[in-house]
């Protein structure tokens, strides 16, 4: 998201800038002498609140309180596979190289 402070590294950093299209970049606020600035740089500035109506492109707007909306859940084959029993993946104990006197569960401990 641009805001301010990137539009001011943006006229610090480009100084045969013609044209900005700032529509829709509603984190810029224009603070302190940031218009003035803009105006005196560029010939042309599109600002925040413009219209889009003459925008070639579709206009996307992300909401991102929204995030589930455009990524559902995914539900992945493997979680409804009974192919595997969980403990293949997550074994309680395991043979200490096959000696059957060691028993060691996940956390490393010997079972007596």
């Amino acid at each position: 998201m641009l805001s301010d402070i990137g539009l001011n590294a943006i006229l610090d950093n480009c100084p045969n800038l013609e044209h900005l299209d700032l529509r829709l970049c509603l984190n810029v606020n224009f603070v302190g002498d940031l218009e003035k600035r803009c105006s005196e740089r560029i010939k042309v500035v599109r600002r925040p609140d413009d219209s889009t109506h003459d925008y070639p492109y579709d206009v996307f707007f992300y909401d991102a309180n929204s995030f589930d909306d455009y990524y559902p859940e995914v539900d992945y084959p493997e979680d409804d596979d009974p192919y595997y029993p969980e403990d293949h993946y997550f074994p309680a104990t395991f043979d200490h190289y096959g000696d059957d006197q060691y028993d060691i569960d996940i956390f490393g401990f010997i079972q007596i």
